[in-house]
């Protein structure tokens, strides 16, 4: 994450785009339904936030 940050900040610095950062565990069990359910609560939050979905998730 903190080489991606480091590069998102430099973008996000420019008004280029703009990022909004959800927390899921990669290593283990739970790792799967973690990541599922962090990018379903992101879709959601922003959906509500701004009335569309993200142009892009990474």
């Amino acid at each position: 994450l903190g080489d991606f940050q480091a590069d998102a900040d430099r973008l996000a610095n420019t008004g280029a785009c703009h990022f909004h950062y959800h927390n899921a565990t990669f290593q283990g069990n739970h790792a799967p339904a973690e990541i599922r359910q962090a990018i379903i609560s992101a879709q959601q939050q922003f959906e509500a936030t701004y009335q569309r979905l993200p142009d892009l998730l990474v």
